[in-house]
């Protein structure tokens, strides 16, 4: 039934205002396949949402992936991030970060950088 919210038939995610990193808890929880997440993710992920990451829990929602063992789709999610913004978001940032929060500071770290060059 919760897999049948998120389907073709159901509603999709709408990232700008669901909570992304409570839905990823949810679905590690029942331990939802990578594969699933990985297709609605892609179908639904907004042009433009990692470029506001500051308000929209973008670095939450990675590192949630991290904690919950969807690794390849957090590795996806910051390649695709990293399109609009080289070096901003590095992966090897989110493997070696200790919380969500020194992530971020990792981020703003890259962003800053990159925002003056």
């Amino acid at each position: 039934m919760f897999l049948g919210l998120f389907s073709g038939f159901g509603c999709c995610l709408v990232w700008e205002v669901d909570n992304i990193v409570e839905f990823i808890q949810i679905c590690s929880h029942f331990m939802v396949n990578e594969r699933f997440l990985n297709d609605l993710f892609s179908a639904t992920f907004p042009r433009g949402y990692c470029q506001s990451f500051r308000e929209n829990h973008f670095c939450a929602a990675l590192f949630t992936l991290r904690l919950s063992g969807y690794l390849c789709l957090a590795r996806d999610l910051v390649y695709f991030a990293s399109r609009d913004f080289e070096e901003v978001y590095v992966f090897k940032d989110l493997l070696t970060a200790l919380s969500e929060f020194d992530f971020q500071c990792l981020v703003e770290h890259h962003y800053s950088e990159f925002a003056y060059n």
